[in-house]
C-alpha cells in the first residue's frame, strides 16, 4: 500500500493544482486562536504546501481520535498521530504499540 501512495504521488518536486491542493490542505486557523502563527506547533501546518510538494510519503498511524472527527462537519476536534521518517524501516503495526 505505502508503495502505491508512493506512486500515486511521484517523485519530489511535485506538482498539484489548485483543487488538488484544496483538497489536501489541513486548516489551522483553530490553532492560530491559542498560538502565534510563527509558534512551533504551527509550523508544519504553515509548511503543507512545501510538505506536499517535496516531502516523503511515509506511513503514519492515527493513535487517538475524536470521533467527531470521521463524521462530516465544521467543529475543531482533537486527535493525534504519530509517523516515522525512517520509511524503510517502519511498519504499521510498531506505530500502533
Amino acid at each position: 500500500m505505502l508503495d502505491d501512495c508512493r506512486e500515486r504521488f511521484g517523485n519530489s518536486p511535485r506538482d498539484f493544482g489548485s483543487a488538488e491542493l484544496q483538497h489536501l490542505k489541513v486548516a489551522f486557523s483553530w490553532l492560530t486562536r491559542w498560538v502565534s502563527r510563527s509558534d512551533a506547533l504551527c509550523q508544519p501546518l504553515a509548511a503543507q504546501k512545501k510538505l506536499f510538494r517535496t516531502g516523503t510519503v511515509v506511513w503514519g498511524c492515527v493513535i487517538q481520535a475524536n470521533m467527531g472527527l470521521f463524521e462530516p462537519g465544521q467543529q475543531d476536534l482533537p486527535g493525534e498521530m504519530v509517523y516515522s521518517l525512517a520509511p524503510d524501516d517502519t511498519t504499521p503495526d510498531i506505530l500502533t504499540q
